[in-house]
């Protein structure tokens, strides 16, 4: 990622008890994760030498750092702010992608410049060139019949842009795809229906990405169960409310900690048995 939203305030209350040169190493942490999108590496001379950690002192704040805003896991330091940020970032790129295999933005009037409806992927530093043109003008005359015929034309592009419903879908899924890491995968027929379903429930975009997420932090769910199997399908997730609500309650514990994996793994392996024969 070249940009990505610097919120003061969150920065500045995460960081209250920390000193000057803390937040300047927690800083420089989190822009790797951003710079990479990868976790930091578990090899702590590759680290320290990554953001120029040479003293005692600045190392020992790393590792400090490392145990308290960020997880460990089999690959790398994760930080779950960082993490969200990063596979947002992908989603609306995937959707942006999506929308231009369908056309792209559609051929408007010349004389009547429009924008697309679809999903703004921009981060807005990018002036609109057309802003004055399409701008509300105060003394603006009201159209007259011969506009008429122009506003009623309908090009191929605006008759296959994606609706409403579609981009949300698409936005599901491809959440789905860069959190569980399976890019490759094709949104058919039966997953549309699931995600499609429980928009139709009331869920929003956003609580079926947390569900994701639930299923994300859920060991059982990743594979340490006894047939070492992943249960992750975007399918799965959203296969009822049920389902949906688990995953989001699992979202909201956060990563598990502060047990054994062995302990973790009986954990999850009891939910999802009784999750299973509930009925």
């Amino acid at each position: 990622m070249n940009y990505y939203a610097f919120h003061i305030g969150d920065f500045r209350s995460g960081t209250a008890n920390m000193g000057r040169l803390q937040r300047a190493i927690y800083r420089e942490l989190i822009d790797i994760c951003y710079d990479t999108e990868k976790p930091l590496p578990l090899d702590m001379e590759e680290l320290y030498d990554a953001i120029g950690a040479e003293s005692d002192e600045e190392q020992k704040i790393v590792d400090r750092l490392l145990r308290f805003k960020f997880v460990k896991r089999d690959d790398g330091y994760y930080h779950e702010v960082c993490e969200r940020v990063i596979a947002d970032y992908h989603a609306k790129a995937a959707i942006a992608k999506e929308n231009g295999k369908l056309g792209g933005r559609p051929v408007g009037s010349k004389n009547n410049p429009k924008k697309p409806s679809g999903l703004s992927v921009g981060t807005g530093s990018v002036p609109d060139r057309n802003r004055m043109e399409t701008g509300s003008k105060p003394n603006q005359e009201p159209k007259t019949n011969n506009q008429e015929p122009k506003e009623k034309v309908n090009t191929t592009v605006e008759r296959r842009r994606p609706t409403g419903e579609a981009t949300a879908i698409n936005e599901v899924f491809a959440y789905w795809q860069l959190r569980m890491g399976h890019e490759a995968s094709k949104l058919d027929a039966k997953r549309v229906r699931a995600i499609k379903a429980r928009l139709a429930d009331g869920y929003t975009v956003g609580q079926l990405c947390q569900a994701v997420d639930g299923c994300k932090n859920s060991p059982y769910h990743q594979g340490q169960n006894d047939t070492r199997t992943l249960y992750d399908d975007i399918e799965l997730i959203c296969r009822d409310a049920t389902k949906v609500d688990g995953f989001i309650k699992r979202f909201s514990q956060g990563p598990p900690n502060g047990r054994t994996a062995n302990a973790q793994q009986t954990i999850d392996n009891l939910q999802a048995y009784l999750a299973e024969h509930e009925n």
